[in-house]
Formats: C-alpha cells, sequence, structure tokens
C-alpha cells in the first residue's frame, strides 16, 4: 500500500520519504542536521579510490561520483528545508558571528581564487553579543557565496560585509556578477527555480540554495533581500535580530 499523500501527490511526510532514500545513497553530514541533533553520520558517495580500476573504468566512476554527490546534495538540502517548514526550531545560543563569517570566507577562499574570481570579507569590529544557529550563518552564507562564484565570471569580485543594526546584524554579500533581470527577482527564493537554466547546470548545485537561505532567515526571525542590475551585479542583504534583547 503507498503512503498517505499529500493533493499533489507528494508524500505527506517528505523527510520521512527522503530518508528511505539513505541506505542507497550515503552522503557526508551537511545542512540536513540543522536543528535535528539525532541526523545519523554517514559516509560519503563511493568513497572508493579509483585508482585500484583499469583507467578505461576510472573516467566513469568519476562521472557517477558526481552524480551521487549531486544527489545527495538534492536530499540533503530537501531534508532541511522540509524540517524547517515543519516547524523544527533552530538552536539560540551564543555565537561570534563575526568570527563564522571570517571562517566562511576563509574556506571558501581557494574555491574562488580557481574561478579567478576576488572574494573579499568586512566585518565591523564592534558586534554586540547575538544569539542563534551557527550552522544556519554557515549555511546562508556558503549557499550566497556559491551562488556569488557561480555567476561572476573570471576577473569579478565578491564582497561580503557583515556589519550592526539597531536590532541585529546585517550580513551582505555583494557581486560583480552577470546580475538578474528585475522579472524573476520575486521568485528567486522558489525551490528549483533557475534564472539561466543552462547556465545553473554548468555551475552546479541543486537548485535549492536560496530557497533554503529564505527559510534559514526565516526560521532566525530575520528577512532577506536582493538587489540586481543586469550586467552589473547582484547584493543580497540577511538582517538578523539579536536573538534576545540587545544589549546595554
Amino acid at each position: 500500500m503507498r503512503g498517505q499523500e499529500r493533493g499533489n501527490g507528494l508524500p505527506a511526510r517528505p523527510d520521512a520519504a527522503l530518508r528511505r532514500i539513505y541506505p542507497a545513497v550515503q552522503y557526508p553530514p551537511g545542512n540536513a542536521d540543522i536543528g535535528n541533533a539525532d541526523a545519523p553520520a554517514v559516509g560519503r558517495p563511493l568513497a572508493c579510490n579509483v585508482s585500484r580500476f583499469p583507467a578505461r573504468e576510472r573516467h566513469g566512476l568519476v562521472g557517477l561520483d558526481g552524480h551521487a554527490q549531486r544527489l545527495a546534495h538534492l536530499i540533503d538540502d530537501l531534508l532541511a528545508i522540509s524540517r524547517l517548514e515543519a516547524g523544527t526550531p533552530v538552536e539560540r545560543r551564543p555565537v561570534a558571528i563575526g568570527e563564522v563569517v571570517a571562517e566562511v570566507c576563509g574556506l571558501l577562499e581557494e574555491s574562488f581564487c580557481g574561478a579567478g574570481v576576488a572574494l573579499t570579507c568586512h566585518i565591523d569590529a564592534n558586534l554586540a553579543p547575538w544569539r542563534g544557529d551557527r550552522r544556519a550563518v554557515e549555511e546562508i552564507l556558503t549557499n550566497l557565496l556559491d551562488n556569488a562564484r557561480g555567476y561572476t565570471p573570471a576577473g569579478g569580485a565578491v564582497e561580503v560585509r557583515l556589519a550592526a543594526t539597531d536590532h541585529g546584524v546585517a550580513l551582505r554579500v555583494r557581486d560583480t556578477g552577470i546580475g538578474i533581470a528585475a522579472e524573476h527577482l520575486d521568485r528567486i527564493f522558489e525551490r528549483f527555480y533557475r534564472v539561466d537554466p543552462a547556465r545553473s547546470r554548468a555551475a552546479g548545485g541543486t537548485g535549492l540554495g536560496l530557497a533554503l537561505v529564505k527559510h534559514l532567515t526565516d526560521a532566525l526571525g530575520g528577512k532577506v533581500a536582493v538587489a540586481s542590475e543586469v550586467g552589473v551585479g547582484t547584493t543580497f542583504t540577511v538582517e538578523l535580530p539579536y536573538g534576545e534583547e540587545r544589549p546595554s
């Protein structure tokens, strides 16, 4: 007997349905365990040394490994969004948010260098204590930076800026990329929405990055906005409240 379904044909519990795929696709721990301390720790797809296979088979194995990892990340993102939509709360702990932003930028710096895109990071020195979910901030910034790198040609630049506001902090990611036409701006936070499908496939990703940014920002009580001009670039701004009454 088929499981209970929604009117749109999707399982009533998409997270449960996706987790049934775990035995077939084992992927590294990622954002799926945001708000879920009991999420399983599993290995990476096709964790094998391809060098032990004949040369004619290696290319196919590498390609299969890439497809498996993309599927794994897709499931990971869908699980995270499903959990957030179900109302699973994010953590509320003291977080040195400036250190988190600097760490994410440092981890991604090499990939930006490889793409020929300059990455700079500016963090206010006098940020007030912030309470929230460290993993959520990491995922928000990582997805915004992945998006900026994928749509900024070589020779361009991406700037990250974290600044204090009256009610919390503002995280801005500004790029000098290809920009987004005005008619797309209202839809870019939808699941799987792609402004340029061909370019999106070439850049990789799951098509869920910006949707996850929106869900995580909402869960933290914040808001995300985007401003863009075709041929000039795009700026995403994520405003996050302190998570408690601002310290005096």
